[in-house]
């Protein structure tokens, strides 16, 4: 019965893939409340920390100078160093065991999916502690505070830094919140290896060399952004490069349209292979590049689904969908075929095309539109720091 149904379900994502590539841009996910949050400061400036238990053990910088809205950003001087501030906004955790255990392989990740998979198969109901989180679980989030990203309006915002802050060796985080997503697993990891990573994004907006369009018209500002970036972050003569964005935008013809079909693959290799060749400096100079893909869109939200009467891990299951598939092979086939590498994340996430709601005692997503909770993302952050190659 579950195997006619997933064949149903094939079927009418075969139908839908006409007119998916029309699919609305990505919403700007905004900042989350700063209940645990660390006061940050751009990489321009050099700040005095000390340690305050209010910040649960993060550094808060004392003095700082910081740019005005009016003044507009500034961002890293090529080569710079010195002492960084911490950004780091979010709230709490969603997760059934404590959350500073060591991140897992990929062996491990891989086993709990499986689990997780298995408990779907019985319809198993989520953890009584794990379910009672639902409500919140979209405000497991750890974006960077307002003037670390690019705004609504705003084409360029203020580099920040995360990782060994103090480092020479520098990596570069780029796109939309879809790479955002995985920076507190990233972050740690950073510091583990000794990097100083910079962050560049702007919510909803890809860093692939395409038009996009908002509101039925070109986004101006998104492109803006996009080219002030990449300038910038080559700037930086980074080791590594992190790149990656949601797979469900509308892009541009030149009269103004909307693409779709081989039309919109066609702008979609071409803007992926468009980064990596803008970012040729950074390989040129023995750096790596890497793009990463995107993960599925979900039906259901997760949070309500586990705390519903009927929520439990089968009916909150996700299975890949065809669109995600069929983009993230192109990204691939772009990617490499520029110059770069690629990552699919979906192996931290799914198993077999299924996607657990929760996997290991926290959720996986936390919302709707495919974020990753920063819970997992924490837990997931050395496979994924090995995998990009933020580990050598």
């Amino acid at each position: 019965m579950r195997r006619g149904a997933a064949v149903v379900g094939a079927l009418g994502l075969v139908a839908a893939m006409i007119g998916w590539s029309t699919a609305r841009s990505e919403p700007s996910t905004g900042i989350a409340p700063a209940v645990d949050s660390a006061v940050s400061t751009a990489v321009t400036t050099v700040a005095v920390g000390r340690f305050d238990a209010t910040y649960a053990g993060l550094v808060t910088p004392l003095t700082t100078e910081r740019a005005s809205r009016a003044a507009g950003p500034r961002s890293v001087p090529a080569g710079a160093g010195g002492a960084l501030g911490t950004p780091q906004v979010g709230v709490g955790t969603t997760s059934a065991v404590a959350p500073a255990e060591t991140p897992s392989p990929v062996s491990a990740i891989e086993g709990d999916l499986r689990d997780a998979l298995q408990r779907a198969d019985r319809r198993e109901r989520l953890p009584r502690g794990l379910a009672e989180q639902g409500s919140v679980l979209r405000d497991d989030a750890r974006p960077l505070p307002a003037r670390c990203t690019a705004e609504p309006g705003e084409s360029r915002h203020q580099v920040c830094a995360v990782g060994d802050r103090a480092s020479d060796r520098t990596a570069v985080l780029i796109g939309s919140s879809h790479v955002m997503m995985w920076l507190p697993g990233l972050r740690d990891q950073a510091e583990r290896a000794g990097v100083r990573l910079l962050v560049y994004v702007k919510y909803g907006c890809a860093p692939y060399t395409f038009t996009m369009r908002r509101g039925y018209v070109p986004w101006t500002e998104c492109m803006q952004w996009r080219d002030w970036a990449i300038d910038d972050a080559v700037a930086q003569r980074p080791e590594l490069v992190i790149a990656g964005s949601h797979a469900w935008v509308d892009i541009s013809s030149p009269s103004g349209s909307a693409l779709t079909g081989s039309s919109f693959d066609d702008a979609w290799r071409g803007g992926v292979s468009g980064l990596v060749t803008r970012l040729a400096p950074v390989t040129d100079a023995g750096g790596r590049v890497t793009v990463v893909g995107d993960t599925t869109r979900r039906t259901l939200d997760p949070g309500r689904c586990a705390e519903s009467r009927r929520g439990n891990y089968g009916r909150c299951e996700q299975r890949i969908t065809l669109d995600t598939v069929h983009l993230n092979d192109l990204t691939r086939e772009a990617a490499e075929g520029a110059g770069g590498d690629y990552y699919d994340p979906g192996e931290l996430v799914c198993l077999d095309a299924r996607c657990p709601v929760a996997s290991g005692g926290r959720f996986v997503f936390r919302d709707r539109l495919g974020h990753v909770s920063a819970t997992y993302a924490r837990h997931v952050g050395a496979a994924l720091a090995e995998r990009v190659g933020l580990m050598r």
